[in-house]
């Protein structure tokens, strides 16, 4: 490598094919955050190299589980042909039971290996993975039946990063080495110029006390949880704003409102929205998962809303620990528990100032703990030590 060039990193996802998604918003913010430092990504994909102003094709996948597992394959033959333009390889891959693919890159090349894991692996007993399935038979069971089928992972690759101290214990459980293992939070992408369609939405929160809900209406997001807490609420002047990725079954959620008769207080907004401009005016936004298997770790969403200021009600999983404290920057409650999630939905109403004083404290947070990851360093280590 020339002094004089700049270290090039290949950068590979496997589902590039919904850019709603947190594994392709952390995806893009990291790509973001290595060419803010001088270094050159190169984004690649099964389906090609042309992403949206940035080169790279994206697919039309799907979210169907197995077919993901089938797509890591063509994933590996990318790499391969990817690797001698780069000067390291670095994958996201979705959750830990994909992390076989891992291995297989490394023995297609020579090349330094990062693996990114970016969710955390599902840590169940009988009941648990019963009661996951009760919430939506084919959505977990799907899931839960691909991470115990899955190839065990060699952990043959020179590095696996992750974004919290969970997920790397449960690959050191699992048998990676410590030392290949380091702890980054997922970087963020910017956000565009608010649109006019946001900045309406924004007036709209700012005339009515209104809860925010940005994500999926997907089994495991916790949507039906929200609907009854926000139905449970002894607030009529209250409105909630659903603003729906487009994944998920929307049909569903407005049954349901009319079931609860609060389909007159509760608007579902088509995203993308900008999501500064909605967190600024809302009350509070709620994240009220059900399971954190399978989300980005920690969930990007309360990463933007750290970044931004907003009261958050976040579900007490192993996925938002050590992020925040209960009380000063976030709320936390049981996943599942409709009750407690009304009743911090009624002291964000009832307490403004409290709100207002964990938006600063959040931003405070996130400017602490988002820097500090040396990326040249990181990579410039990986190269050196595969220098003869």
């Amino acid at each position: 490598m020339s002094p004089a060039r700049p270290l090039r990193i290949g950068l590979g996802i496997l589902q590039d094919d919904f850019e709603l998604t947190g594994e392709y918003q952390a995806f893009r913010g990291w790509a973001e955050g290595l060419s803010g430092e001088g270094l050159e990504a190169r984004l690649f994909s099964p389906g090609g190299e042309r992403l949206r102003g940035a080169g790279f094709a994206r697919l039309r996948s799907g979210e169907v589980v197995f077919r993901k597992i089938l797509e890591q394959w063509g994933l590996a033959a990318r790499c391969a042909r990817v690797a001698p333009g780069v000067d390291v390889l670095h994958l996201f891959l979705p959750m830990p039971f994909f992390l076989w693919i891992g291995d297989r890159v490394k023995r297609l090349t020579d090349k330094p290996v990062v693996v990114t894991c970016l969710a955390e692996a599902p840590e169940l007993g009988l009941r648990q993975w019963l009661a996951l399935c009760r919430q939506s038979f084919r959505f977990h069971a799907v899931r839960l039946a691909a991470a115990a089928l899955a190839p065990a992972s060699r952990f043959l690759c020179d590095r696996y990063l992750v974004g919290n101290g969970f997920v790397a214990e449960q690959l050191e459980r699992a048998g990676c080495p410590a030392a290949k293992l380091a702890v980054a939070l997922p970087r963020l992408p910017p956000e565009p110029e608010p649109d006019e369609r946001s900045l309406a939405l924004a007036r709209e929160l700012a005339a009515r006390p209104t809860f925010l809900y940005v994500g999926h209406f997907l089994p495991n997001k916790g949507v039906e949880v929200l609907l009854q807490a926000f139905a449970a609420l002894a607030a009529p002047e209250a409105r909630l704003l659903l603003a729906w990725s487009g994944l998920g079954d929307a049909e569903v959620v407005r049954r349901r409102l009319r079931a609860l008769r609060v389909a007159d207080r509760v608007r579902i907004a088509a995203h993308p929205v900008h999501r500064s401009v909605l967190f600024a005016q809302a009350r509070a936004l709620a994240a009220p998962f059900t399971s954190s298997f399978g989300q980005v770790s920690p969930p990007v969403v309360m990463l933007e809303a750290f970044r931004a200021g907003v009261p958050l009600i976040v579900s007490r999983a192993p996925s938002t620990a050590g992020f925040g404290e209960d009380g000063r920057t976030l709320w936390r409650v049981p996943p599942g528990d409709w009750r407690s999630l009304r009743d911090r939905m009624a002291l964000a109403l009832a307490e403004p100032a409290l709100a207002a004083g964990m938006r600063e404290e959040q931003r405070r947070v996130f400017a602490r703990k988002a820097g500090g990851f040396d990326f040249a360093a990181f990579y410039g280590s990986l190269v050196g030590a595969a220098r003869p």
